[in-house]
């Protein structure tokens, strides 16, 4: 049953649409900047920009607020090390463990340092837990150290807490030299 036509319905349905705009607003705010994000998964994306940057560049004296924020670093070539996306993934398919992270059809491109599967838009690189395939090491991390993990992987532990000190092995004669200094 419908109502009849009278500005009184429709005021109703005005205030009645403010307020839960309104409400849908104020529910997904940042606590410590007070922005208004449109959904919870934007909000706990949002509370990274707040972290501090502790976490070092394997190679470098920069510092990120994440370990994934050093893999693109690295992946970008911005470096002073000079580690690259090749590199990198060279590193990553050298590691005694990649069979648990790396697709096996693409470990010889990643030795060779060859990246012409992005053209592809395939992903070498795949979660040891639910197997979710990404095309970038960083992206990997990303899943694995969400701040709502979706399969629970984790990155300190397991194969990907081996690869991650196995990068640090392997770069860390680059950053040695700023330690010092």
């Amino acid at each position: 049953m419908h109502l009849p036509p009278s500005p009184h319905n429709v005021a109703n349905l005005d205030q009645a649409f403010s307020a839960l705009t309104l409400s849908a607003q104020t529910a997904h705010r940042c606590n410590t900047c007070s922005q208004p994000l449109s959904s919870q998964n934007a909000l706990d994306h949002h509370k990274i920009t707040h972290l501090p940057k502790t976490v070092n560049c394997l190679a470098c004296p920069r510092k990120f607020r994440r370990y994934a924020d050093v893999l693109i670093h690295l992946e970008a070539g911005t470096c002073s090390s000079g580690t690259n996306l090749r590199s990198l993934n060279r590193l990553a398919a050298m590691c005694y463990q990649w069979k648990k992270y790396v697709a096996k059809e693409f470990r010889q491109q990643l030795l060779e340092r060859d990246v012409a599967y992005r053209v592809w838009g395939e992903g070498p690189f795949k979660c040891p837990r639910c197997g979710e395939e990404f095309p970038l090491l960083s992206s990997l991390a990303m899943h694995v150290w969400s701040p709502t993990p979706q399969c629970g992987q984790g990155m300190n532990g397991g194969a990907m807490g081996k690869l991650k000190r196995w990068l640090g092995k392997k770069l860390f004669p680059f950053r040695a030299g700023w330690r010092t200094a």
